[in-house]
């Protein structure tokens, strides 16, 4: 059974449509819904926005599902850091995630880097057997680093330098978050976003949320009728 990790409730509606609801709990911030498509269930979880939420949600998910977990896809929408790649309203499979907002430079470190059961990491590698399901599912969807961090990201100076540092195309606020917990948990990990703003963020996403949530939300859908 596959878990989908939806921070906001634009991305969590985007995604059960057309979908029998089994069962709907909430724990505290975090809403975890049992759900069926096409007689396939699955699990999905609103996270609530940032870092600290997705990871409370991911690992609740864990602590209910974990015997049945095959695999935790974080879903929903991002901004553009290179709009050539990643223009309004196209699909990114991440190929690895971080967190941009990691810093410990100042001791030497190279940003992003983050401490985890295996020593210190930049990337999180995302799994190869969902990625192909997803790219499939997308049609035309790019494979590129994603990264994240507790910031709605609308300078276009930082994005360049987002762009630069993490070779990334996207940037959004809970997926490298995520990735930490299942990998510390041995689940494997993906995340599909679709771009709602671009290069003038702060009015652009309020205009393309929806649209851009509603893809994902098909994509979505369309990776679960692949299995």
């Amino acid at each position: 059974m596959y878990v989908f990790i939806t921070p906001m409730p634009l991305e969590k509606e985007s995604l059960l449509l057309n979908t029998k609801i089994i069962e709907e709990k909430a724990y505290g911030i975090t809403e975890i819904t049992l759900a069926e498509y096409e007689g396939k269930k699955f699990v999905l979880v609103k996270s609530g926005i940032g870092k600290v939420n997705a990871a409370m949600a991911t690992q609740k998910a864990i602590d209910l599902f974990e015997e049945e977990i095959e695999g935790i896809i974080v879903v929903g929408v991002a901004g553009s850091l290179n709009k050539e790649k990643a223009p309004l309203f196209q699909a990114v499979i991440a190929k690895n995630v971080a967190s941009h907002d990691c810093d410990t430079t100042a001791i030497g470190d190279p940003y992003g880097l983050v401490q985890t059961k295996d020593g210190n990491l930049i990337y999180f590698k995302t799994s190869e057997l969902m990625n192909k399901h997803l790219l499939e599912a997308s049609k035309d969807g790019v494979f590129e680093n994603i990264i994240s961090g507790d910031q709605f990201v609308a300078d276009n100076e930082k994005k360049k330098w987002m762009k630069e540092t993490f070779q990334a195309v996207a940037v959004e606020m809970e997926s490298s978050a995520a990735a930490m917990v299942a990998y510390n948990a041995g689940i494997p990990f993906a995340c599909l976003r679709t771009i709602s703003d671009a290069e003038n963020s702060a009015d652009e996403y309020p205009v393309n949320a929806k649209r851009a949530a509603l893809k994902a939300g098909e994509i979505a859908r369309s990776f679960l009728s692949s299995f």
